[in-house]
């Protein structure tokens, strides 16, 4: 195990000088648009439902999850932090 920590730490050294070797370009803007084009998906759910992500979610498998209920039907569930979308969708008794 010793050994490949050695390589390891070989490999990330050659890639720091990297930057210097080759005149590497250290600083750039990113074109927010362009990021932003791959992180918005549209998913159909069923007929007249879309969910629609229009930006980065850090915890994207824990906040939206799909699961089947015991007789099959097929659910997603958003966990939410909007009172009133939640209020809205909340059972009604």
């Amino acid at each position: 195990m010793e050994l490949e920590q050695e390589k390891l730490d070989k490999v990330i050294e050659k890639l720091r000088e990297l930057p210097q070797k080759y005149n590497f370009d250290k600083q750039f803007n990113t074109v927010s648009s362009a990021i932003n084009a791959q992180i918005r998906k549209v998913y159909d759910i069923c007929h007249g439902v879309q969910l629609k992500i229009t930006d980065y979610i850090d915890d994207f498998n824990d906040t939206i999850k799909a699961y089947r209920d015991s007789d099959g039907n097929r659910y997603i569930r958003i966990k939410t932090d909007n009172d009133l979308t939640f209020r809205r969708f909340s059972d009604q008794e």
